[in-house]
C-alpha cells in the first residue's frame, strides 16, 4: 500500500511546473526575444532594400535602353525621373547620364546613375556601356 501512495505523489509532481522552473523559462524568453525581435527586424529591412536595388536596376536598364535606341546620348549629360509608367515606386527614384570620351575619339563612354532616398541615405546604382560616336 505504501508504494501505491508514493507512486501517486510522484505522478502528481510530474504533472506540472514548479514556480521555479516557470520563473526560469521566463526569464531565458526576456533575455531570448529581443535578439530575436531585432533579427527579424534586420531581416526585413535587408529584404526591402535589396527589392529598391533591383527595381533601380530594371529601371536604369530601361533608361539606358531608351537612351541607346533614341539617340539622345549624342546631346550629351542628361538627368530626368520617372513616373508611374515605370511601376508604383518608380517615382522615388531619379537618374542622371553622364557621356565621357571613351579610349579612341570614335567611341562614347555612357554611364547611367540611377539614385534613391533609403532611410537617410542616398543609394544608386549605375550600368556603364560604350557606344561607337562615328556616323
Amino acid at each position: 500500500m505504501m508504494s501505491n501512495c508514493t507512486t501517486k505523489r510522484q505522478q502528481v509532481r510530474r504533472r506540472g511546473f514548479t514556480l521555479i522552473e516557470a520563473l526560469a523559462s521566463l526569464m531565458l524568453v526576456a533575455i531570448v526575444l529581443p535578439f530575436v525581435v531585432r533579427g527579424i527586424a534586420l531581416s526585413a529591412r535587408s529584404a526591402s532594400n535589396q527589392d529598391r536595388r533591383a527595381t533601380a536596376a530594371m529601371l536604369a536598364q530601361t533608361q539606358l535602353e531608351e537612351v541607346l535606341l533614341s539617340e539622345a546620348w549624342r546631346f550629351g549629360d542628361a538627368e530626368g525621373g520617372f513616373d508611374e509608367t515605370y511601376g508604383n515606386e518608380a517615382e522615388r527614384y531619379t537618374w542622371d547620364l553622364s557621356v565621357a570620351d571613351w579610349q579612341t575619339a570614335d567611341f562614347r563612354e555612357l554611364t547611367l546613375t540611377v539614385r534613391w532616398i533609403s532611410g537617410v541615405d542616398e543609394e544608386d546604382v549605375r550600368l556603364k556601356t560604350v557606344v561607337y560616336a562615328g556616323l
